[in-house]
């Protein structure tokens, strides 16, 4: 009898350490996916956004501390959330994009080399014949194999600043991505790149 109740008693702190595991993966998988979350909101959130979140994570931050047993039930509420989050496994990515889809960058990259070239440059980013991997560094692609979101770098002497080079530059993207609806192009000009993202389509 002592013999199957330690076996029995064995069995069960395994299936408690197993689950003990899953959840502590499930949270930590969980935080990654909310801080990348967080990250890429942050980067495309416009200066105001950014105040506002700001604004609001003081608040709830002065009102954890003065609610009794608040940081408690903050942590509690944070390891709960990123276990739901983290509940289930990453869908691994494709390597790279296919090769319909190499073929549209590496043609977006042809389109824009004369806009992006100077003769003075000694090193330019766009070249005849050039890689699209040297610039482009975020890319999205929906199920007809165009692209629905794009982060290319631009030379530093591109005048960024212009509202006519901008214009003819989106222009030209919206129409060799050949999309049906708007994009939202986000400049910074501080770092020399511009991302585009498709709008969704407007409701009738």
């Amino acid at each position: 009898m002592a013999s199957i109740s330690s076996s029995k008693f064995g069995r069960r702190l395994a299936g408690a350490a197993a689950w003990t595991g899953r959840v502590l993966v499930a949270v930590v998988r969980g935080g990654n996916r909310q801080i990348t979350a967080l990250r890429e909101w942050w980067e495309r959130a416009p200066a105001d956004r950014r105040k506002s979140a700001v604004l609001l994570a003081t608040v709830a931050l002065i009102g954890v501390v003065l609610v009794p047993h608040g940081a408690y039930l903050a942590l509690s509420a944070a390891v709960a959330t990123a276990a739901w989050t983290g509940r289930h496994k990453p869908v691994l990515p494709v390597a790279g994009p296919g090769p319909a889809e190499i073929d549209r960058l590496q043609r977006l990259y042809e389109s824009l080399t004369p806009h992006f070239t100077h003769p003075a440059d000694p090193a330019p980013l766009y070249t005849s014949g050039g890689d699209w991997n040297d610039v482009f560094d975020g890319w999205e692609f929906d199920a007809d194999h165009r692209i629905t979101r794009l982060r290319l770098r631009y030379p530093t002497y591109f005048a960024d600043c212009e509202v006519r080079s901008r214009s003819r530059l989106e222009s030209i993207l919206h129409v060799k991505t050949a999309r049906k609806w708007a994009y939202r192009f986000d400049w910074d000009e501080e770092n020399n790149s511009l991302t585009l993202s498709a709008l969704p389509p407007r409701g009738c």
